[in-house]
């Protein structure tokens, strides 16, 4: 059965791809990514607990409701305009305004990182871990539930992600261009590894692989060598100093089996859990998980609400994990509608976004990089609803990166 729903997904996929025009083409990445996770655990073969044909069902019909909203989605009149308007023109230089920017933000990561760190050992001097690295990791979960944190020094860590991604879809050129580009992506990298956080890097580092195929239209060999050697240094470091699926202590091809297990749990192991999940659901009772952004916003107005952990329990794959897929909070929610509903939904936002970012609009290019890296995480979490808060500040940051040179253009006196 694996075998046959994986042949139907990539079928769907490439369908996708021969009416977008394009592997980025939201519908065709979601479909085909599917397509390669279900296929994967056909190769995993009896290292995982069997998958129901319940669970392959709900997963096609996730990528059904998604292709068709994302067709019905081009055929609104914006949209449409949006996709006669794609253009492949070469990206134009940066402005003396952008360039200024890009070097204050620079600045401002390299000046915060000092008090970042400090404050990442306090928080962990405040845990019972003896490990340094241990110690940190819980102590940034603690901090994800809203339990401690570090204040508005916080903010340097999406701040550093959406810096990032600006500065590639600028199309640096001059050496010091590139040179204050590298120096950024670098530190939004190194504020996610300082944590022992895979997950938030490993959005960079897609969202960056997603930008650079949007602005050159190809995704050169020497891009592809980098983000695989980055992606395995960040996985390994984390797995080895947590100790979760390596062993500082072992040898080198010890650790290197152990880190391929850990990987293989860490692709595939969400859709086995949500098998686990489906099986046993019980009525759904708020809080609802997809709705936690709004839980947030109304207990921080003083409603006496409460917000759903953002840190989900582990189950058993047979190895331990506590993703889930992004499929998830929907169906646990909402059952089967709800899942038809809010994939849909998910669908036809990506697809005006992506079309958007085809027609040249920088800042929708850059949230889309965004977009296209929670897709390729789909098997771990779900990216868009759940995490509106981060969607809203990725949104307002590009806004005003890019709309505040022509703010200031206007704002000079006229001769």
């Amino acid at each position: 059965m694996l075998l046959a729903f994986s042949v139907v997904l990539a079928a769907l996929a490439i369908l996708n791809r021969r009416y977008g025009g394009s592997w980025l083409y939201p519908s065709a990445a979601f479909c085909g990514i599917w397509a390669v996770l279900i296929f994967g655990l056909l190769l995993a073969g009896n290292s995982f607990d069997p998958v129901s044909v319940d669970v392959l069902l709900l997963y096609a019909i996730g990528a059904v409701c998604f292709s068709v909203a994302g067709f019905l989605t081009d055929r609104l009149r914006f949209v449409g305009a949006l996709a006669d308007a794609e253009t492949d023109a070469p990206q134009e230089d940066m402005s003396v305004t952008e360039r200024r920017m890009l070097a204050i933000g620079a600045l401002l990561l390299i000046l915060l990182l000092p008090a970042y760190w400090q404050g990442i050992m306090t928080m962990s001097a405040a845990s019972t871990r003896s490990d340094l690295w241990q110690a940190i990791r819980a102590q940034t979960v603690a901090a994800s539930e809203g339990d401690i944190g570090l204040g508005a020094l916080g903010l340097i860590v999406p701040f550093g992600t959406f810096l990032a991604l600006v500065a590639v879809y600028l199309n640096p050129r001059t050496t010091m261009e590139r040179a204050v580009a590298a120096l950024i992506v670098t530190s939004s990298l190194a504020v996610h590894v300082v944590t022992a956080a895979r997950l938030g890097a490993f959005v960079t580092l897609f969202a960056l692989a997603a930008i650079l195929w949007l602005r050159d239209g190809k995704i050169k060999p020497r891009y592809v060598a980098v983000f695989v050697v980055c992606f395995s240094l960040i996985f390994a470091f984390a797995a080895i100093v947590l100790e979760k699926g390596a062993v500082r202590d072992a040898g080198p091809l010890e650790n290197v089996r152990m880190l391929a297990d850990s990987f293989r749990v860490y692709l595939l192991g969400g859709l086995v859990a949500f098998d686990k999940v489906v099986q046993d659901a019980a009525p759904a009772s708020p809080p609802f998980y997809t709705l936690r952004f709004f839980y947030a916003v109304a207990q921080s107005l003083g409603w006496n609400t409460e917000v759903p952990h953002i840190i989900l329990p582990f189950s058993t794959v047979p190895d331990l994990t506590n993703v889930y897929t992004m499929y998830y909070p929907y169906y646990t929610d909402f059952g089967i509608a709800g899942l038809c509903l809010l994939t849909a939904i998910v669908g036809g936002a990506l697809t005006a976004l992506y079309r958007a970012a085809r027609a040249g609009r920088p800042a929708a290019a850059v949230l889309y990089g965004l977009a296209f890296a929670f897709l390729l995480l789909s098997s771990s979490l779900e990216g868009f609803i759940v995490n509106l808060s981060y969607w809203i500040r990725a949104t307002v940051f590009v806004n005003l990166f890019f709309r505040l040179p022509g703010w200031l253009r206007l704002m000079r006196p006229t001769p």
